[in-house]
């Protein structure tokens, strides 16, 4: 609060009143409440959302065990029909898994093609 030179006007940020001048105590208070208020609701929904991200969580993690328990039931004949190792099952009951491409480009005929430096005497490697 900033008080001018001549003692008269008390300036605030948001209003200015008058020296001495009563203040208005149900305005103040009706101020307070709704700031109150406005505090405990927002404390509210962030224990609400802590709350939603636990149980979410607790989720997730049921559902990456029953996963795994039902991949690591299967034999290996099934495994690799569906394209996985029994090492692998872990990362795919947690979603952490990624496919192997390699076959992909074994299978695409990539693999057999000659290098393109080979050909070229002035591109080859030595």
């Amino acid at each position: 609060m900033c008080v001018t030179r001549n003692e008269e006007y008390r300036h605030t940020d948001a209003t200015s009143t008058r020296k001495n001048a009563p203040i208005d105590r149900l305005a103040l208070d009706a101020e307070a409440r709704r700031l109150r208020v406005e505090a405990m609701a927002q404390t509210g929904r962030m224990i609400g959302r802590g709350i939603r991200d636990t149980i979410a969580w607790f989720r997730v993690k049921r559902a990456s065990r029953r996963t795994y328990g039902e991949l690591m039931s299967l034999d290996d004949r099934t495994l690799s029909d569906i394209g996985v190792n029994r090492d692998q099952v872990s990362q795919l009951a947690t979603g952490n898994w990624a496919p192997d491409r390699r076959s992909d480009w074994v299978n695409s005929g990539l693999a057999t093609q000659e290098p393109a430096n080979t050909t070229d005497r002035s591109r080859r490697v030595a």
